[in-house]
């Protein structure tokens, strides 16, 4: 609807809005004989205006036109709501009730949201609000509402939250405008609980003054995230996403433009709505307040709101600031929460108002310099690449370029899968970019606004530079490989099954961790030949690993990071590879992440990077003396710590740093589903690890943990009945894939180390000592124990052992032939075994006779894997080509062989196509599936940069 049509059909709807019903009808075929083009939408908001008067004049306008039409009863004193009593009405409107009640388990006070009933009866929508619920409560930030419990009572969901003390913003702005520096305040508040939210993949899409709450102790927090997500659609709106009776979440007038046009809303939505809000509290009237709700979304749409950079009383920044929030397209506005708080941080709000029209168009001109990244980028990195070398002492600041903040958003469709890394030269930066075709490397000019692909890097991992910006080093195919940036086919250097880190020094050596623990770090020339041990490992000291190196400039010393049992031996350490490979010397500094050394010209003395709890930490380091010489100081820029997969998320040079805010997800949850693929349990919360076992009976779980701090996995058992947990290994082996005995009173796995495993078995209920076997070759990982207890069915390499559980009698090989065969399973009668082939060309199930006459039966069809007998043996399941569970019935036939029926689906979701062993089990009586769910966590899609960063160390 182009903006004339839009002014027509909203003035003739004032009129019809105040006209009498037999007047309204006149009107509207009048108009629709003037205008049939219009005929539609006249139709739609005729309807909705009829259903509930003033519906389009509410300020929540898309709200339930039924369930939210007619008030909810409140609940009395005294109610149950799961384990809180409510103890009195607090509040009530169109989105629920709110009430102080009482957790009877804590003894605490809290807020008991219960929602309104939109929305209650469609389940997948209560679900994905429920689910998204779990993520607000996870981010557990001080500018956000902390969020304790979520539920159902009565068919309405409610939310736990704690009990605040204050005032929500409207009422606030009932007496009028807030001071400048107030609103520096609230603002600042509101963007850094943005940024967390954001950050988790969370989008308010309803902020408003109704949606923030200024608490007595001076603190501003977010209210409501999600909420706004259930709220359903007026079912007169299914085909124009663009009228007003559409598609529509939110509140007129601080609704963004896209949101009233249903297009792709991202986090600069909320950045607009928070401008809109900072415009009311500088002015204490609406930014876009009209009459009517149908002219307030045509003025956010069409209409330039009144700057404020002439108003007397609000500084030109700040007026500059709420200028480029309330821009029309998103590109326009501050890409970023963290962009907002950075310049919110740096703006003096008391200050005298300086209202000069040099200062003024000065700073609207730097406002419009840094919405425009390519011209920011070009004048900027002129600075940085022409400008002469600095002779600038030591311990003085030097020149360099102007401190300048922007993001930069992936791609749609690709999230970031490795640390930003900023090129030597400072001029390239280099990430792994992930979509749903897979990872590859990808190389950003900083002079330009486009990533271009790095040919050949396919699967790549932890890329990392050479010393002349021109080459890069990567981790893919269980290799390490290098590949001009140009492109050109990728050399292989050395095996790398499962690399953390890797740096590339100037003298042409590459040091590398090729697996994730029960190594230390290698060394191999860039160009290829003998690899070499370049640090070892202290066992005596419980080393784990050590990871993410970095040389320093001389290109012979280098930092990396060891991983240990011990909290105070985590920490920076320094080796060399002029020196025969050594154990770990003196510690640089504790620290949980690995460090990134940047060099400044003129100067022995450089910076070392890390990532820190909160935020990065910067520490001088004289490479002279190869020391910390100072103490640490910390930048207010946030830097994701490093996870058990990736290094910390910053890289830096001389003049810019490349930072991400969150890690890149990792992990997954445990959970029960039934067979139609409800959700009916989360037993665990992220985690490493191996996957469900359920014991013979199916009342215990038996899984492995892998700690994530300290790379140590070890086994626990999981009482289904009373939730209770027992630990059944604590010592540092690598001990992995456990079996469950017959009578499920012992457990088998694989213990030792990756070079030196063995067998162990152990009590269930972790008493006594193990008893050990020796694995028959190198790979050694048990997958089940058979029905009479004698033996073990053993995964080694591409072949199937039987392991005697009796330490007298030998091993022998089950299945050897040319092919892979693995993940082998006894029938529960022992007279069959399921297990994996992939003779065919790709994997598939069957099934091979133990006793009688040989026979073998393929089961899947078009792809099988990770095969699971049902208890009583009347069902094989296994995981398709296409990762969808699926179950086969299995009967006894007259000839002493089986019969099998069609694989039919199991309505779980759909599996990860990289695995680890068996991921899953099934109860005996098939009521429940246990299986992992990928975490919830959302992967970052921004990375933010910062030119002159040096500054920030004044």
């Amino acid at each position: 609807m182009n903006s004339d049509a839009w002014g027509r059909l909203s003035e003739w709807h004032n009129a019809w809005l105040d006209a009498s019903p037999a007047e309204r009808e006149r009107l509207q075929r009048a108009f629709v004989a003037e205008h049939p083009a219009l005929e539609a939408d006249v139709t739609e908001l005729v309807s909705a205006g009829s259903i509930t008067p003033g519906f389009l004049e509410t300020p929540a306008f898309a709200l339930a036109l039924h369930d939210l039409a007619d008030e909810e009863a409140p609940l009395a004193t005294g109610t149950q709501v799961g384990p809180y009593r409510i103890v009195e009405l607090l509040a009530q409107g169109g989105m629920g009730q709110v009430y102080r009640a009482t957790d009877v388990r804590l003894s605490r006070d809290v807020a008991v949201k219960v929602l309104a009933g939109a929305g209650r009866h469609d389940r997948d929508l209560v679900e994905r609000f429920l689910q998204e619920a779990r993520i607000t409560a996870a981010l557990d930030r001080p500018n956000i509402v902390r969020l304790f419990d979520v539920g159902i009572h009565d068919e309405r969901p409610f939310l736990v939250m704690e009990l605040l003390d204050g005032e929500t913003l409207r009422e606030r702005l009932a007496r009028g405008a807030l001071p400048p520096d107030a609103t520096r305040s609230i603002a600042l508040d509101v963007a850094r609980g943005l940024v967390a939210a954001h950050a988790a993949g969370l989008i308010h899409r309803d902020l408003k003054p109704e949606n923030l709450f200024l608490t007595r102790a001076g603190a501003t927090k977010i209210l409501d995230f999600g909420v706004a997500k259930l709220l359903p659609v007026s079912p007169l709106a299914q085909h124009d996403p663009a009228t007003v009776a559409g598609m529509l979440v939110g509140t007129a007038g601080y609704l963004a433009p896209e949101q009233i046009l249903g297009e792709g809303v991202d986090a600069r939505a909320d950045l607009f709505a928070l401008g809109a809000i900072l415009y009311e509290m500088l002015t204490g009237r609406r930014a876009f307040g009209r009459e009517h709700t149908i002219d307030t979304l045509h003025a956010v749409l069409r209409e330039p709101v009144e700057s404020l950079s002439g108003a007397p009383s609000v500084p030109s920044d700040m007026a500059a600031i709420v200028d480029r929030l309330l821009a029309k397209t998103p590109d326009a506005r501050f890409q970023s929460a963290a962009d907002l708080a950075w310049a919110l941080e740096r703006l003096d709000a008391s200050r005298t108002v300086d209202r000069s029209p040099v200062r003024s168009t000065r700073l609207r001109m730097r406002w419009r310099l840094v919405g425009a990244a390519a011209a920011v980028l070009a004048m900027i990195l002129a600075l940085v690449w022409l400008r002469p070398a600095s002779s600038t002492p030591s311990g003085a600041s030097s020149s360099g370029p102007a401190l300048a903040r922007f993001t930069w958003s992936l791609p749609e469709g690709m999230a970031l899968g490795s640390q930003p890394l900023v090129s030597p030269n400072g001029r390239l930066i280099a990430f792994v970019g992930r979509t749903s075709a897979g990872s590859r490397v990808l190389v950003r000019d900083l002079s330009s606004l486009e990533a271009k692909t790095v040919p050949g890097t396919e699967g790549a991992k932890q890329p990392f530079w050479s010393p002349d910006s021109r080459s890069l080093a990567f981790f893919a195919s269980g290799k390490l490989l290098r590949v001009t940036v140009e492109g050109g086919a990728p050399v292989p250097l050395a095996d790398a099954p499962d690399g953390r880190g890797g740096a590339w020094g100037s003298k042409g050596t590459i040091v590398f961790q090729p697996a994730f623990r029960d190594s230390a770090l290698m060394r191999v020339s860039a160009d290829g030949g003998n690899v070499e041990p370049a640090t070892l490992l202290d066992t005596e000291a419980d080393d784990v690993s050590h990871r993410w190196p970095e040389f320093l400039p001389d290109g012979v010393h280098f930092l990396y990071y060891v991983v240990a049992e011990s909290t105070p031996r985590r920490g920076v350490y320094i080796a060399s590879t002029a020196d025969s490979a050594a154990r770990p010397g003196s510690q640089l500094f504790p620290s949980a992440s690995g460090a990134t050394y940047v060099a400044r010209a003129g100067s022995a003395v450089g910076t070392l990077l890390t990532a820190g709890p909160e935020n990065i930490e910067a520490r001088p380091f004289d490479t002279r003396t190869r020391a910390v010489v100072g103490d640490a100081h910390t930048i207010a820029i946030p830097a994701a710590q490093a996870s058990p997969h990736q290094a910390a998320m910053l890289g830096a040079s001389a003049d810019v740093l490349a930072v991400a805010a969150t890690q890149i997800p990792w992990g997954s949850h445990l959970v029960a589903m039934s067979p139609t693929g409800e959700r009916l349990q989360d037993l665990t919360g992220a985690e490493l690890g191996g996957w469900a076992v359920l014991s013979p009976d199916g009342r215990r779980l038996l899984r492995t943990w892998v700690d994530p701090i300290r790379s140590n996995p070890d086994i626990w058992v999981r009482d289904l009945d009373r939730g209770t947990q027992l630990r059944v290994t604590t010592s540092s082996d690598l001990d992995v894939s456990p079996v469950w005995s017959p009578r499920g009173d012992r457990i088998a796995y694989r213990s030792g180390t990756v070079t030196k495993p063995h067998l162990a078995i152990a009590n269930a209920d972790g008493t006594g000592t193990a008893q050990t076997l020796p694995c028959p070759r190198l790979v050694c990982e048990p997958t089940d124990w058979s029905a009479d207890g004698r033996s073990l069915l053993i995964n080694e390499g591409r072949d199937v052992w039987i392991v005697p559980v009796d330490p007298q009698e030998p091993a022998r090989p089950l299945l050897s032939s040319a092919f892979l065969e693995r993940d082998a399973r006894y029938s529960p009668d022992d007279r069959w075994i399921a297990y994996v082939s992939d003779e065919s060309g790709r994997l598939e199930v069957s099934i091979r006779s133990l006793a009688g006459p040989p026979q073998r039966i393929v089961v899947s069809n078009q792809g099988g894997d990770q095969p699971v007998w049902k208890a009583d043996g009347s069902a094989l399941f296994y995981v398709d080509h296409q990762q969808l569970l699926q179950r086969v019935s299995v009967r006894a036939s007259q000839n002493g062989g089986l019969t099998l029926g069609r694989p039919v689906r199991v309505q779980v979701p759909p599996f990860e196509h990289v695995h680890w062993g068996t991921s899953y089990d099934v109860s005996p009586d098939e009521a429940r599936v246990y299986l992992p769910q990928r975490t919830e966590a959302r992967a970052p899609r921004e990375m933010t940069v910062i030119l002159g960063w040096r500054a920030l160390l004044q």
